[in-house]
């Protein structure tokens, strides 16, 4: 029963935001597009060395506030999670890993989540960090003031938190809940100084912050430069540079000036950009997967069959009439690969590459659909191009218009701003919106089961265009399964009746290249994230 490129990719790139990863054990060398990253030992391992030189990078930093309450998860994910630590870490493949938390559970009847938490971390200014501030600092995320994405998740699991001793932290869930929500890596789970900010405010510490991660605070002039200092001192591996200066670069032509001066060492630039920037003597790391695009297909989910596209076969039509390779190669010049179902990343448990196989081009076989729904001339339908976002995003919606109108569909283009469409979609579905698609740059790599709830399910879903009673019930029921090796079959079961019923148009997986200089050696890589932050740690030095 239902209860109650470019795009992303530009827009990374007019902030000079670094799409990279976390500590883990998968280091990227110089690629090509589409290329794997090769495997190598784990980068930022404790030597005898200490850390030495200087970078510049060009980082990310949104709105400028560096407390993630206040902050979206950009200027987390790309400056903030270089200072701040996490109660989890995640691998290259996906799998959770202790960070300030060094072991946690689920009880038996799935109602509490115990972090135990890791003994002898300070802070930057030497005091202890324990689970005061961590039931502090959850406590701030989950409040309804806070905007971090994916806080909402956590919120709408969790009862309360409980200070069980010093070292122990556990959270109360309202419904049984087996596995982790969206994104215990980011910053919902970040760890601030409980003591340090009640004494002196949230707004002396949002201007000399103090975290406990592997980077320490220098100095920080808002929104525009952050001068970090590798913390000796830190639990866990050094980072092998002793300065980390992220500036703020937003313009693409004046980052590419840049590398090739020598005045940045890192920073995310275009695929059109790279060959020059070789041939300049520079390097090229290419991170996999970092955005995902994403069609969602809106229809009338009270009377469905007065839209066409409330025909399961006319939505597979549009997926059978995108020709995605022809995206990848032409629009993002091989820096990407066709998406095979949204949200489910290779990565994450609840993907089976057996099972989950690429939708070919074939025009001809989406006519067939169409006639057999009823519509053997077509039907017409509106793509939503979004303006502001990128020039990349209105290049693949307009590659997309010309493939559904060689198949017979009658598209057309709709220019909105962001704003107008997240209206229309939220916090109900809009007639507006009905038989329409709009095409989505959306975070890549998504691992967390979370993800699909808040795609598909028809209240919970922020497109909110499921019909389909068993595709809730298998979505709310997922997280709520003891055993896992039935819980990632329910899963798997899940994901193929949503790709089956095809609510969203999977497009591509983006990756993103960055212009290095020759003073870096490896990077290491976690397929999808932009905890870019935490990925300064482990850049090693140039030979």
């Amino acid at each position: 029963m239902r209860s109650g490129s470019r795009a992303l990719f530009l827009v990374a790139l007019l902030v000079g935001s670094l799409l990279l990863v976390s500590c883990t054990t998968t280091s990227t060398t110089p690629s090509q597009p589409g290329e794997t990253p090769k495997s190598s030992p784990p980068v930022g391992t404790p030597t005898a060395t200490k850390p030495y030189g200087s970078l510049t990078i060009s980082g990310n930093f949104g709105n400028g506030v560096l407390d993630p309450q206040g902050d979206s998860g950009t200027v987390f994910n790309g400056v903030a999670s270089a200072f701040l630590d996490t109660l989890i870490d995640v691998s290259s493949t996906g799998k959770e890993l202790p960070a300030l938390a060094e072991r946690w559970e689920f009880a038996k009847d799935g109602m509490t989540l115990t972090f135990y938490i890791r003994r002898g971390v300070k802070f930057h200014d030497g005091s202890d960090l324990t689970g005061a501030d961590v039931k502090f600092s959850l406590e701030r995320m989950f409040d309804a003031k806070s905007i971090y994405a994916g806080a909402a998740v956590w919120r709408g699991a969790v009862a309360r938190v409980d200070l069980i001793d010093a070292y122990t932290v556990a959270l109360r869930m309202k419904t049984p809940q087996f596995e982790f929500m969206q994104g215990p890596e980011t910053g919902v789970t970040a760890v601030l100084p409980k003591k340090y900010i009640e004494e002196k405010g949230i707004e002396y510490w949002l201007k000399n912050p103090i975290g406990s991660g592997p980077w320490k605070v220098v100095k920080y002039e808002t929104g525009e430069r952050l001068d970090l200092e590798a913390n000796e001192n830190y639990w866990g591996a050094l980072p092998q540079f002793k300065n980390l200066n992220v500036i703020k670069v937003p313009d693409e032509s004046t980052r590419v000036a840049m590398l090739k001066t020598g005045e940045l060492d890192l920073a995310v630039v275009s695929p059109d950009t790279t060959a020059a920037l070789k041939a300049a003597g520079l390097q090229i790391f290419s991170s996999k997967g970092g955005n995902q695009y994403t069609g969602y297909v809106f229809q009338d989910i009270e009377r469905p069959q007065d839209t066409p596209v409330g025909d399961v076969r006319n939505r597979k039509a549009l997926t059978l009439a995108m020709n995605r390779k022809e995206i990848v190669d032409n629009i993002f010049q091989g820096y990407a690969s066709p998406t095979v179902v949204y949200p489910a990343s290779p990565g994450a448990y609840f993907f089976d590459a057996n099972l989950m196989k690429l939708d070919p081009y074939d025009p001809e076989q989406a006519k067939k659909l169409m006639a057999e729904a009823g519509y053997p001339n077509g039907f017409s339908t509106r793509i939503y191009d979004t303006t502001g976002v990128s020039a990349v995003l209105n290049m693949v919606n307009a590659a997309v218009e010309g493939y559904w109108r060689k198949a017979g569909i009658n598209a057309q283009l709709v220019p909105v701003t962001y704003a107008t469409i997240n209206a229309l979609r939220r916090p109900k579905n809009d007639p507006q919106i009905f038989n329409s698609v709009w095409f989505y740059p959306a975070t890549g790599g998504n691992l967390a089961f979370a993800r699909m709830v808040l795609t598909y399910h028809s209240v919970q879903g922020s497109p909110r265009n499921n019909t389909n009673p068993k595709l809730d019930e298998l979505l709310e029921k997922v997280p709520t399964i003891a055993d896992p090796a039935e819980r990632k079959r329910l899963a798997i079961e899940t994901v193929l009746m949503a790709k089956n019923e095809y609510l969203s148009l999977p497009m591509v997986d983006v990756d993103v290249p960055q212009g290095a200089s020759k003073k870096i050696g490896e990077i290491s890589n976690f397929y999808g994230s932009d905890l870019w932050g935490r990925t300064y740690k482990t850049i090693t030095h140039g030979k």
